[in-house]
C-alpha cells in the first residue's frame, strides 16, 4: 500500500540544496530488460512507502553531485567517479555490491555481474530500507533512511549468496497445490520468488499430470488433464460449491473448483491448455531473472526398444514445449530408492550393466537396488546424450525421493557419482517431515558434483492446518551449507502457509548467520511495525514451539481416506490461553481487532486447567496493543495481518473442537446411533465446524487457501453428510450460512479474482480503478462476475502500457460506494509491477558434430559366456550394436555385452554411431571368431518332495552362463517320459512341479543350457515315487461361517465384504508362525487401492510375524526377520488371485497364477503371538483397512511351487 505521510514527505524534500536535480534512479542506455525491471521495482516500492516518484533516468554517465541509486552490470552501468568493483571483492554467483559513491552517501550504486545479480541487489537494498518480501505478500516500512542527502547509511559491501542455486519446487498434487493455478497465480508466485532473491523454479510432472504429455505413434500419451474438484481425486468427494457446507460455496465461482484447463471437457484440449499456461509461466520466470526446470519420471528399462523410443520422444517433446527451460530433471519414481520391485531379466542388457557396475554399488546390499541404480544411470546417460545433441545449454538434473529417514534414493548416489559425468546435478527430496539435517550423502560425493537437496517446507499431512517447522528448516539450511551443497530447494503445496520457512530459507542464503530468533524479530517488524512487532515476536516464536497444527495430533492426511483427529489437550489449552490473554489485554471496546478476538474466545472456551498447564504469558501484549489501538498508530494493513493471524488461530481451535465432537466416539456419533435427527443437527451446529471454515476463509488471498476450503468440504463435510443420510431438502438447509454467523463485509483480492463477502452480489458494481504511478487521473474497468460472489480481476486496457501502476477495487450500488480495497482507497492503494511481454530469444542452435566410426575392441568372457565390446563415447551420440546384421541393442555408453554369442564360429560385429541431432551415422565392423566356451555345469544339490500327485524339484541357479535348465524325466524302464525347460534366473532358487501318477517310479536329471543352445552335462538322477497325499492349508476361510467377522464386516457374494471398518479375526495358533516356509493365498476384489490396505496380517512392521498388503499400488509381502518384497500391481474393481510364498531363501508374489516378483532373502522369521487379521492391520488407522471383497483365504506351512500356485488359481477361479 502507499500512504502519503506528511512528515516523511517533508523529510524527503527538505534536503540540502545541491548542484544536481532531485534524486533519481539511474540506468545505462544498454541496460537489459531485467535491469529496467529492477529499476521499476525500486521506483514502485519507494513510491508506495513515501509517495515520492523518483524518475528513472537513462544516461551514459552520472553527473557530478547527482543523487539517487545507480544500477547495472560492469558493462551497462553509467559511468561514475568510481569503477567496478569499487575497491570491493567481486561477488560470486549472482551476488552484488552496494556502494556509496561519495562521503555524503548521496549516490548508492547497486551492481552485479549479471542482470539477475543487479535485481538481487535492488531487492537487497530495499530489505535494508525495511521492506519485507514473502511468498504471498510484500510489506512496507514505517520509514527508512532517506535517499540522497536524506542521510543514507554508508554502503560498501560485496554480497555473495551461500547457495548459488536458491529454488522452489511447487507441488501439483491436491487442491491446495498448483494444480489449481492459472497464469496470474504463477506470475504472482514467481514475482514473490524474485523479490526474495531466489533464482530457480522447477516443476515435477508426473504421468497423471498434463505437462510432460507427448505425441507417440499418433496418440497423446504420458499425461492426463489437471484434476479439479469434480475429478474425485485425492479422496476428495466430487461436489459442486452449491452443496458446500454453511454457505462456504459462495466463495467459489462456477460448478467446480480447479484451474481453467481442468474445466475443459475434452482430454487433448485440456492437456494442451495446461501446457500452454505452464509454458507462459516459465517464460515469465525467465523474464524475471529466474532459472527454470521441468522434470518427469523415468520408468522401465531404457535399453528396451519400446521404452527407449518413448523416452526419446518425451524428452524431445519437453524441449519443444518448453524451449526456454534451463534444467531438465529426470525423476526416479517415488519409493524406488528403497523398494525397486524389479529384477533385470536374466542375461538382458540391463543385467549386463548391473554386473559390470556392481563394484560401484558395493555398499548397496540389496541386489534389486543395485539394479535400480544402474537403471537410473542408463536413463541419465541417455538423457545426457540427447541434451548434448539437441540442447547442450540445458543442464541435466537427476533426482528422486530420498532422506536418510525416509525413501533413501540418495543411498544410490555414491555409485552413480562414480559413473556419471560430473556436470550432471544430483538432487533429491529429503526427509518428508523436514529435519535439521539433509541427506548424509552430500558430503561424500565428488567435489566437482553439484548437489541441490530439496527440503519440505510442509508435508502432505494436514494441509488445512499450520505446519510450523522453522527450527528444523534452519538446521537443514546450515547442514546443507556445511556439506558443501551448491544449491538448496524447497518444495511445498501452499504459499501463504509456508511463508516463514520458505522466506527463512531464502534469507539464510544471503545471511548464513541468520538465527530463527533474528528472523522472527524481523518478520514481526515487517508484518506489524517496529513497536508492535517487538511485542509480538516472542508470540510468533511461541507458535513455532507448539509445532504441527499448533494443537498437535495427527490431523487429517491429504490424499488418504479422511479421518477426524483432535489435538493434544495441553497444546489446545496453551493456544486458547494465548487468545484469551490477547482479548483481555485489548478489552471489549477495541474495534479494530475485536471481531477476530471475540471469535476465538467465543468458539472454544479456555479450559480451567489451562491456568495450571500454561504459565501466564509475560509477553506484555496488553499494554502494547492498547497503546497501539488507542493512539491510532497501527496501520490498517498491519491490523489486517493481525486479524488474519488471529482468525487462523480461531479456525484451528474451532476445527479441533469439531474433530472431538464429530469424530469417532464423539457426541455426533452417539446421536447417530440413537437415530435422533434433531439431536444430531443440534450437535453439528454446536460443533463449531461452520465457524472453523468461515474463520479460515475470511482472509483468503491465495488460491491455495481456496483449495484448502474446497478440500474441507470434499472430505470433512462429505464425511458428515454421508453419515447423516438426510434427504436432499434437509441437506440443502445445511449448505446455507447459519443465521447466527455474521459475515463482515469485505473484499478478498486474489491474483486472478475478487471475492465480495458479506454483501449480496446482485445489483452491485465491482470495478478496478488504476493509474500510472504519480498520475492524477484514474482509469476504470468494470469486472466480470464469474459466479456467486466472485469477479474476474482485470485492469484497464491502458495498464498494459504501464511498467507499474497503483490501483484499488470498489464495490458500489447505484447510490454509493459500499466497499473498497484497500479499505481507505483511494487515499491508500495497491501497486503492481507489469512486466511488458517481450518475445524471448530462441534457444541457441546446437552444434552439428561430425560422426566418425568408433574404434571397437572385443573381449571374449568365458566366465559369463559372452563377448564384450567397448569403444570411445562422443557427445550427442547413441550406438547400435549388431552381430551378423542382427541388432543386439542400442546404448548411450561405450560398452555392450553380447550375452548369447555364437561360439566357435566366425561372426561380424558392428557398432553404428548415430548423431541424435542430425541422424547422421558412421559404422565400424569387426570380424571375429568367438572361441568355444566351457559348457555350464548342472545343479549339484537337488531337492525333491511329492504331494498332490506332483513331484516338486528345487535347486539353486548358480551357473551365470545358463539361460535355462532342462529337466529330463525317465520312467522305470529308463525311457524318456518328458522334457521340460525352466528359465534360469541366476542367483535364485528354482522350482518345478511335475504331474506324475502316484505309485510309479520316476527319475529326474537336470542339465544347464548355454545361451547358444548348447546343453551341458546332466546332474545325477533323483528317484521319486509320487504320492496323492494332498497338502492341507493351516487356515482355509471361505466365510460360510460368520463367527470370524468383526467390526462392520459382512458376507456378500459368498465373500467377506469390507467397507473400510470391518475385518475377520482368528485367535492365534502357534503353527501359524512359519519356521522355514509359508504360503498365503486369497481372492480379492478391491473397491480401490487407496491408503495402505492390509489383506492379511499376523504381526507388525519391524517387530514380528508377517503381512501382505497393497502399498503404493504394489503388493508388499513382509516377514519380520527375513525381508520385504514389493512387486506386482493389483487392480481395483475385479476379482484377482493373490499369493505370496517364502522358502529356500526366496520370497515371491503372484497375481492370477503368474509370478509378479521374487527376491533372495536371508534370516529367520520372528514369530508373533498376535491374532490373524484379515482385511486390516494391527493399528486402528483407516489407511490400513480393506475396502472390497475377500474370499478363499489360505495359509500353508509350505512354499508352494509356481505350478501349484497356478493350479490354486485355476481350480478356484471366480467369475
Amino acid at each position: 500500500m502507499r500512504a502519503v505521510r506528511s512528515l516523511l514527505v517533508l523529510a524527503l524534500f527538505g534536503m540540502a540544496i545541491t548542484a544536481w536535480a532531485a534524486p533519481a534512479i539511474y540506468a545505462g542506455p544498454t541496460s537489459s530488460e531485467l535491469e529496467r525491471v529492477a529499476a521499476t521495482e525500486l521506483q514502485r516500492l519507494l513510491y508506495a512507502a513515501t509517495g515520492n516518484l523518483y524518475p528513472i533516468e537513462t544516461l551514459e554517465a552520472v553527473p557530478a553531485g547527482a543523487q539517487g541509486i545507480v544500477l547495472g552490470t560492469p558493462e551497462t552501468l553509467p559511468r561514475t567517479a568510481a569503477a567496478w568493483p569499487f575497491g570491493l571483492e567481486e561477488p560470486g554467483a549472482d551476488g552484488y555490491v552496494l556502494y556509496s559513491d561519495r562521503a555524503d552517501n548521496g549516490l548508492v550504486i547497486v551492481a552485479g555481474k549479471t542482470a539477475g545479480a543487479v535485481q538481487n541487489g535492488a531487492y537487497g537494498l530495499l530489505e535494508k530500507f525495511g521492506f519485507g518480501f514473502y511468498t504471498s505478500q510484500e510489506t512496507l516500512p514505517d520509514r527508512f533512511a532517506d535517499i540522497p542527502a536524506l542521510k543514507l547509511p554508508q554502503f560498501g559491501e560485496s554480497v555473495t549468496p551461500a547457495f548459488a542455486v536458491r529454488g522452489a519446487l511447487p507441488a501439483y498434487d491436491y487442491l491446495m497445490g498448483c494444480s489449481t493455478w492459472d497464469l496470474e497465480d504463477y506470475k504472482t508466485y514467481i514475482d514473490g520468488l524474485a523479490r526474495m532473491r531466489m533464482n530457480m523454479v522447477a516443476f515435477y510432472a508426473r504421468d497423471d499430470q498434463p505437462f510432460a504429455a507427448y505425441e507417440f505413434e499418433g496418440e497423446l500419451v504420458g499425461g492426463e488433464p489437471l484434476a479439479s474438484m469434480a475429478s474425485g481425486r485425492w479422496d476428495v468427494e466430487p461436489m459442486p460449491p452449491s452443496e458446500f457446507f454453511a454457505g462456504t460455496g459462495r466463495l467459489f465461482a462456477g460448478e467446480t473448483f480447479g484451474a481453467s484447463a481442468a474445466l475443459v471437457a475434452e482430454r487433448r484440449p485440456s492437456i494442451e491448455q495446461a501446457k500452454a499456461v505452464l509454458r507462459e509461466a516459465i517464460e515469465y520466470a525467465e523474464s524475471r531473472g529466474l532459472q527454470t526446470g521441468l522434470g518427469f519420471e523415468v520408468r522401465g528399462d531404457v535399453l528396451e526398444p519400446a521404452v527407449r523410443d518413448r523416452f526419446e520422444a518425451r524428452l524431445r517433446s519437453v524441449l519443444a514445449d518448453y524451449p526456454h527451460i534451463d534444467c531438465l530433471w529426470l525423476w526416479q519414481p517415488e519409493g524406488k530408492g528403497v523398494h525397486s520391485g524389479e529384477d533385470p531379466p536374466a542375461r538382458s542388457a540391463w543385467a549386463s550393466y548391473a554386473n559390470r557396475w556392481s563394484g560401484a554399488f558395493q555398499d548397496v546390499t540389496e541386489p534389486r537396488l543395485r539394479a535400480e541404480a544402474v537403471r537410473m544411470v542408463l536413463f541419465t546417460m541417455h538423457g545426457k546424450q540427447l541434451l548434448d545433441a539437441l540442447r547442450p545449454d540445458i543442464r541435466l538434473v537427476v533426482s528422486g525421493w530420498g532422506g536418510d529417514a525416509w525413501l533413501r534414493c540418495t543411498d544410490l548416489y555414491p555409485g552413480m557419482d562414480a559413473l556419471l559425468p560430473k556436470d550432471i546435478v544430483f538432487s533429491a527430496l529429503d526427509n518428508l517431515r523436514v529435519t535439521p539435517n539433509v541427506g548424509s550423502v552430500y558430503d561424500k560425493l565428488s567435489p566437482e558434483r553439484q548437489c541441490w537437496p530439496i527440503i519440505w517446507h510442509e508435508f502432505d499431512g494436514d494441509l488445512w492446518m499450520p505446519q510450523p517447522n522453522l527450527y528444523e528448516t534452519a538446521g537443514a539450511c546450515r547442514d546443507a551449507l556445511s556439506k558443501g551443497c551448491e544449491g538448496l530447494i524447497g518444495t511445498h503445496w501452499r504459499t501463504r502457509s509456508v511463508e516463514e520457512s520458505m522466506t527463512y530459507t531464502a534469507r539464510f542464503a544471503w545471511d548464513p548467520a541468520l538465527t530463527v530468533e533474528g528472523f522472527m524479530e524481523r518478520r514481526a517488524t515487517d508484518l506489524f511495525g517496529p513497536k508492535l512487532g517487538a511485542t509480538l515476536a516472542p508470540g510468533l516464536l511461541r507458535l513455532q514451539g507448539l509445532g504441527y497444527r499448533y494443537v498437535g495430533g495427527s490431523g487429517q492426511r491429504e490424499g488418504m481416506p479422511f479421518r477426524w483427529s483432535a489435538g493434544e489437550e495441553e497444546k489446545r489449552a496453551e493456544l486458547a490461553q494465548t487468545a484469551l490473554e490477547i482479548r483481555n489485554a485489548l478489552g471489549e471496546d477495541r474495534n479494530i481487532l475485536r471481531g477476530a478476538l471475540k471469535e476465538i474466545t467465543g468458539l472454544v472456551p479456555v479450559p480451567e486447567a489451562a491456568k495450571e498447564i500454561v504459565p501466564a504469558l509475560t509477553l506484555g501484549l496488553g499494554d502494547a496493543l492498547k497503546e497501539a489501538i488507542i493512539g491510532g498508530t497501527i496501520r490498517a494493513d498491519r491490523a489486517a495481518r493481525l486479524q488474519a493471524g488471529l482468525s487462523l488461530v480461531a479456525s484451528v481451535l474451532a476445527y479441533d473442537h469439531a474433530a472431538s465432537v464429530l469424530g469417532p466416539g464423539g457426541e455426533f456419533e452417539k446421536d447417530l446411533i440413537d437415530k435422533d435427527v434433531e439431536a444430531v443437527l443440534a450437535t453439528l451446529r454446536k460443533s463449531r465446524f461452520a465457524d472453523a471454515m468461515h474463520a479460515y476463509s475470511r482472509w483468503t488471498t491465495t488460491k491455495d487457501q481456496l483449495g484448502a476450503l474446497a478440500s474441507m468440504n470434499g472430505r470433512a463435510w462429505a464425511d458428515i453428510r454421508n453419515r447423516l443420510e438426510l434427504p436432499p431438502e434437509g441437506l440443502s438447509q445445511l449448505t446455507k450460512t447459519p443465521p447466527d454467523l455474521v459475515i463482515e463485509p469485505r473484499i478478498l483480492v486474489l491474483p486472478d479474482r475478487v471475492i465480495v463477502l458479506g454483501l449480496d452480489a446482485e445489483g452491485v458494481n465491482v470495478r478496478v480503478r488504476a493509474r500510472p504511478l504519480g498520475a492524477s487521473n484514474w482509469e476504470k474497468r468494470e469486472l466480470y462476475q464469474m459466479g456467486n460472489q466472485t469477479f474476474s480481476l482485470a485492469f484497464p486496457e491502458e495498464a498494459s502500457e504501464w511498467p507499474s501502476f497503483e490501483w484499488g477495487v470498489e464495490v458500489s450500488s447505484k447510490f454509493r460506494t459500499l466497499l473498497t480495497a484497500p479499505e481507505s482507497f483511494p487515499a491508500e492503494s495497491f501497486s503492481s509491477l507489469h512486466v511488458v511481454s517481450t518475445e524471448l530469444p530462441p534457444p541457441p542452435a546446437p552444434p552439428e558434430r561430425e560422426v566418425v566410426p568408433a574404434d571397437v575392441a572385443l573381449e571374449a568372457a568365458p566366465d559369463s559366456y559372452s563377448v564384450k565390446l567397448s569403444w570411445g563415447v562422443r557427445p550427442g551420440e547413441m550406438y547400435t550394436v549388431a552381430r551378423d546384421g542382427a541388432v543386439l541393442g542400442v546404448t548411450p555408453d561405450g560398452w555392450y555385452e553380447d550375452t548369447a554369442p555364437l561360439t566357435g564360429k566366425p561372426v561380424r560385429y558392428s557398432v553404428t554411431a548415430r548423431n541424435l541431432l542430425t541422424g547422421h551415422t558412421a559404422e565400424r565392423f569387426v570380424d571375429e571368431r568367438a572361441p568355444e566356451f566351457a559348457l555350464p555345469q548342472p545343479p549339484q544339490d537337488i531337492d525333491a518332495v511329492t504331494r498332490n500327485g506332483r513331484v516338486i524339484l528345487g535347486w539353486e541357479a548358480s551357473a551365470p552362463q545358463t539361460v535355462l535348465y532342462r529337466v529330463t524325466k525317465y520312467d522305470e524302464n529308463d525311457s524318456v517320459a518328458g522334457r521340460y525347460d525352466v528359465p534360469a534366473e541366476h542367483g535364485h532358487y528354482l522350482q518345478y512341479a511335475d504331474a506324475a501318477a502316484a505309485g510309479e517310479i520316476f527319475t529326474y536329471a537336470i542339465a544347464a543350457v548355454a545361451p547358444d543352445g548348447k546343453e551341458g552335462p546332466p546332474s545325477r538322477r533323483i528317484g521319486v515315487i509320487p504320492v496323492e497325499t494332498p497338502i492341507k492349508p493351516l487356515v482355509d476361510l471361505s466365510f460360510e461361517d460368520k463367527s470370524f467377522l468383526a467390526g462392520m464386516a459382512e458376507v456378500a457374494e459368498n465373500a467377506l465384504a469390507l467397507g473400510g471398518t470391518g475385518w475377520a479375526e482368528l485367535a492365534p495358533q502357534p503353527e501359524w508362525n512359519p519356521e522355514e516356509q509359508l504360503t498365503l493365498a486369497m481372492w480379492v476384489k478391491m473397491d480401490d487401492l487407496k491408503g495402505m490396505p492390509v489383506l492379511i496380517c499376523k504381526g507388525a512392521w519391524q517387530q514380528s510375524g508377517y503381512f501382505l498388503q497393497i502399498f503404493r499400488e504394489q503388493l508388499r509381502f513382509y516377514i519380520a526377520g527375513v525381508g520385504t518384497l514389493d512387486a506386482g500391481h493389483p487392480k481395483a474393481g475385479q476379482w484377482q488371485h493373490l499369493a505370496a510364498t517364502y522358502g529356500f531363501g526366496e520370497m515371491s508374489v503372484y497375481i492370477d497364477g503368474q509370478l509378479a516378483g521374487r527376491k533372495r532373502v536371508a534370516g529367520r522369521p520372528r514369530p508373533s503371538a498376535s491374532a490373524l487379521l484379515v482385511g486390516r492391520y494391527g493399528l486402528e488407522d483407516d489407511v490400513y483397512f480393506v475396502r472390497g471383497l475377500m474370499d478363499n483365504i489360505r495359509v500353508y506351512r509350505a512354499c508352494l511351487a509356481p505350478e501349484e500356485i497356478r493350479a490354486l488359481y485355476e481350480d478356484s477361479k471366480r467369475d
